[in-house]
């Protein structure tokens, strides 16, 4: 066995616990679909978004939020949908 000092221990933890990733929520391409389906139903703002997708998935809405704003931005990118100030719809 290998001996290490305290310090050495230490950033062997960190390492390790920095090599943990967070499991998938989504599937590839599922995140756009839930939106998508969300802004059919009408105009919505984000919050509104993230309470959709957090319902329809069966997930806690408090750690969506990221995940739903990130695939917000990349839809308004590719013209999926756009936002007027805090409003999004569909294009």
């Amino acid at each position: 066995m290998l001996e290490y000092s305290m310090k050495e221990s230490s950033i062997i933890n960190v390492l390790k616990h920095m090599r943990q990733h967070r499991p998938r929520v989504f599937k590839r391409g599922e995140l756009s679909r839930y939106i998508a389906k969300a802004l059919r139903n009408g105009p919505k703002t984000g919050s509104e978004v993230v309470a959709y997708v957090g319902k329809a998935k069966g997930v806690a809405h408090e750690g969506l939020r990221m995940s739903v704003h990130v695939g917000l931005s990349r839809g308004k990118i590719k013209g999926a949908w756009v936002s007027d100030g805090l409003v999004w719809t569909i294009t």
